[in-house]
């Protein structure tokens, strides 16, 4: 079957749309810029010169561009200083060559940029992703198209890309680094994937058939992660929280972390640490991922970003009627004691104390070291830490516990319970009223 037979492309483009190639020099690109022109697709080309192999980059670079200009094709070419290229070579020239080329498409309006990676890469690919641990999601591969980068040959083995540039003398460039095993990809094609084929010839084929089955399982159980973490995942103010059924057993409860929590930055370590105190563990447990941080309490996974979880210390100025702290809004008025002033059945966001026991200015904080207070109907002195705690909170929620004082004394837990020490008495002159108000 000949190569363009195989060419399917109907899901990629259309035949009136241009193409960006990234045109390397090497055999896989140059054949493809060969079939596509021979077809008379519209198309430009890019081609990146990252000068690490001195003149031979250089001469890729003109093998590129002779036959552009021959074929009467815009070719653009960007030469890399090697000073850019910082920390991994072959991860930063990556990096550096997408964006470009996405700058060069957008610019020349191309509908897509098209690769030449083949069956032979995409085997490589999952084998390589399998040797760094990637799970299931590393079995899939790559994809035929990925946002705006399609791979037009990925069904496609070498060896036809090989019979096509012998039959149609396709001009080409060799890369010499890409003979060395020294890097793990060139180990594997050139030791791991020759050995595999001289047990089982047909290897490349049955590899691409096991993706295939692959991407339908992972397709299937996507769907259900999706439905299950909706039944399970919901949101509180600013955070998202995960609970757990009480039949959900330990592969699915960590399937499920994984799903939530890989794209936030969480390592797989954490992740099973999270999913082992969730299942087994009784106290909380704090994790930092980037500006995430989860929380695991009983039950529960609370996450939040850091800056939501940010120290508050907002001083109240006698006579202010009105605070605004994050998205909670305190209001301030004094009052004269009356039948209609109730403390025992008010209201959980609003709060009565003894005009007389406060000294201004007050202050509206989050919890500090050390916080204690005099809860009114218990008895005696009682750290925050462990009444909050013992209130039923995790450690996101305690951490933004807002707190009302009075000269570095406690005179309410906001939303929770008043201090005794600041409560109405039968000889009470004059109420301050104090009003939470989330918006």
């Amino acid at each position: 079957m000949n190569v363009l037979d195989r060419l399917n492309t109907k899901d990629l483009w259309s035949p009136e749309d241009k193409l960006l190639l990234a045109i390397s020099g090497g055999l896989d690109s140059m054949v493809l810029l060969d079939m596509l022109h021979r077809q008379g697709q519209p198309l430009e080309v890019a081609h990146c010169n990252y000068v690490l192999r001195e003149e031979a980059s250089d001469l890729d670079q003109a093998l590129v561009a002779d036959i552009c200009e021959q074929r009467g094709i815009v070719c653009h070419i960007k030469r890399v200083a090697p000073g850019d290229l910082i920390g991994s070579v072959q991860t930063e020239a990556r990096a550096i060559r997408y964006e470009w080329m996405e700058m060069v498409r957008q610019r020349r309006e191309c509908a897509v940029i098209a690769t030449a990676h083949h069956l032979n890469d995409q085997v490589e690919t999952i084998l390589y992703r399998l040797t760094r641990g990637s799970g299931l999601s590393g079995l899939l591969g790559m994809q035929r198209r990925r946002g705006k980068i399609v791979r037009p040959l990925l069904e496609v083995p070498k060896k036809d890309l090989v019979a096509y540039a012998e039959r149609h003398q396709v001009a080409f460039r060799e890369d010499v680094s890409n003979l060395t095993t020294r890097y793990n990809r060139n180990f594997i094609r050139h030791r791991i994937v020759p050995a595999f084929e001289e047990r089982t010839p047909d290897f490349i084929h049955r590899m691409d058939r096991n993706q295939a089955h692959w991407s339908r399982a992972h397709h299937v159980l996507q769907q259900y992660l999706e439905r299950a973490l909706a039944e399970r995942l919901a949101n509180e103010d600013r955070d998202a929280v995960l609970t757990i059924k009480k039949d959900d057993d330990a592969p699915l409860v960590e399937m499920l972390l994984f799903e939530w929590l890989k794209p936030m930055g969480f390592s797989e370590k954490q992740i099973l640490n999270i999913s082992s105190h969730l299942l087994f563990g009784s106290a909380s447990k704090m994790f930092l991922a980037g500006e995430h941080i989860a929380v695991v309490h009983k039950f529960h996974v609370r996450v939040s970003q850091k800056k939501t979880a940010a120290v508050v210390d907002t001083k109240v100025q006698e006579g202010q009627s009105l605070v605004e702290v994050g998205n909670q809004t305190f209001h301030f008025s004094i009052e004269s004691p009356g039948e209609d002033i109730c403390p025992e059945t008010s209201a959980p966001h609003v709060a009565y104390l003894d005009l007389s026991t406060v000294q201004y200015p007050l202050c509206i904080r989050t919890r500090r070291p050390g916080d204690y207070f005099y809860p009114l109907g218990l008895d005696g002195r009682k750290k925050l830490k462990k009444y909050l705690r013992e209130s039923g909170m995790d450690a996101i929620q305690r951490a933004r516990q807002l707190l009302l004082t009075s000269q570095e004394d406690i005179c309410w837990v906001v939303g929770m319970r008043i201090d005794d020490r600041f409560k109405l008495h039968s000889n009470t002159t004059a109420v301050l009223r104090i009003e939470c108000i989330s918006q």
